[in-house]
């Protein structure tokens, strides 16, 4: 529902300027940690050994070794949950997917939102996240659907 309040425009174009002055002129905080810290840090992220992750539940930080990180996710995909299969199905579902939408009884304004964009589609992607409360630490699976066909579908 939009608002029966009309903004003052010249009012409106002084606070986005004040903003933006504000934005423009700030300075970052100072960092609390010490250059040694910092020094670990960046070796820490420099490590092509290790992975450093969210973990599952209580706002966490995760460093794994990577090899283990891998072991762990390709654990998960040995499951019977999941198959292989022979090719990556992104345009096959992107083209399915716009074709239901354009003939189902969806208002042409929220098909144009949800149609995926031709050739834009990207596979999901599998990432793990360590589920640091239970025993040996296994992996939560989670599928990122950012930029796949479906993507836009479920949310509308």
């Amino acid at each position: 529902m939009r608002s029966r309040i009309q903004p003052n425009t010249d009012e409106a174009d002084t606070i986005r300027h004040q903003v933006t002055n504000i934005l423009c002129t700030s300075k970052p905080p100072k960092s609390n940690l010490h250059k040694e810290e910092q020094k670990a840090l960046h070796a820490l992220k420099n490590d092509s050994n290790i992975i450093i992750l969210p973990a599952d539940k209580g706002n966490a930080t995760v460093v794994m070794d990577r090899k283990d990180y891998e072991t762990k996710l390709t654990d998960l995909l040995q499951d019977s949950t999941y198959k292989p299969i022979n090719m990556d199905p992104t345009t096959y579902l992107e083209k399915i997917t716009k074709k239901k939408i354009i003939t189902s009884n969806i208002s042409k304004e929220i098909q144009l939102k949800i149609i995926p964009r031709e050739k834009s589609s990207k596979c999901p992607k599998l990432y793990g996240l360590p589920k640091i409360h239970k025993e040996g630490i296994p992996l939560r699976p989670i599928f990122s659907s950012i930029g796949a066909p479906l993507k836009t579908w479920p949310n509308t």
